[in-house]
């Protein structure tokens, strides 16, 4: 398979040092990039705004570690060994079901939430026009759905050993996307206009994910159903998701204890 050649001829070293440099950089960048958000939206929309605004985000990041059932995750590993042994078939299937999985489930959020809109809205009780919290948690849905199409693309990047690439294409839109409220919400305040922005650097990380991709893996672009994997993945993917469960479940429980 021609998408496996060029990482034939890296030594295992040159990987893993390239991988752990792009990797790290993620790392630290992370909590930059958190702390310039949390402070502009404090700041700029108020507390009880930026409060609603953390509710939705917080829904759709739930969304997103639990909707693809532990599946996308499970695809991983086998990717990654079915490029390295060449099997097109196979990779070929597995590209189907993480694109499969993933966008479903993207897409599947963003409706149920939306659709849900006016109870939550209710719910929160914030002191935000209904026609604006619609829209806002419509936009964030939109995000979300392309954030998850994202992830797929960057797991098939990730099986063949190019951390890199997933690295260089998020990191620096991340930074651009920070640099773009720094100057547009003060004078904008709007949950709008962060909803704005998030929307079209979802948008732009898919596209340039998807660039990366199709040059790296060109096996993306034939993907197959696959649904003869699902069998063998279902129960590695429920151990991935019991794992993340009881992670999340568990978090603190050592603080409690000391």
């Amino acid at each position: 398979m021609t998408s496996a050649q060029p990482f034939e001829k890296m030594s295992l070293t040159s990987i893993i040092a390239r991988n752990t440099a792009w990797s790290a950089l993620a790392v630290v960048a992370t909590p930059v990039l958190a702390f310039l958000f949390g402070g502009l939206t404090l700041r700029y929309l108020g507390l009880e705004i930026a409060g609603y605004g953390l509710a939705v985000g917080a829904i759709y990041s739930i969304a997103a570690r639990f909707g693809t059932l532990g599946l996308g995750q499970a695809v991983l590993p086998r990717l990654a060994a079915a490029i390295t042994a060449g099997d097109e078939h196979r990779a070929r299937s597995l590209i189907g079901i993480l694109l499969l999985v993933f966008t479903a489930s993207g897409f599947a959020g963003a409706v149920g939430f939306l659709l849900l809109a006016p109870v939550f809205n209710s719910w929160t009780n914030a002191p935000v026009a209904t026609s604006t919290a619609t829209i806002y948690i419509g936009l964030c849905g939109f995000a979300h759905a392309l954030g998850q199409v994202n992830l797929a693309l960057a797991t098939v990047l990730r099986a063949a050993n190019r951390y890199d690439l997933v690295t260089a294409a998020t990191t620096p839109l991340a930074f651009v996307t920070g640099l773009t409220a720094c100057t547009l919400l003060p004078f904008y305040p709007s949950l709008l206009t962060m909803a704005t922005i998030s929307a079209t650097a979802a948008l732009l990380g898919v596209l340039i994910v998807c660039r990366l991709v199709i040059r790296t893996v060109p096996l993306v672009l034939r993907p197959l159903p696959g649904f003869g994997e699902i069998p063998g993945l279902i129960g590695y993917a429920g151990w991935l998701l019991g794992g993340t469960l009881l992670a999340v479940l568990t978090n603190g429980a050592d603080d409690l204890l000391i």
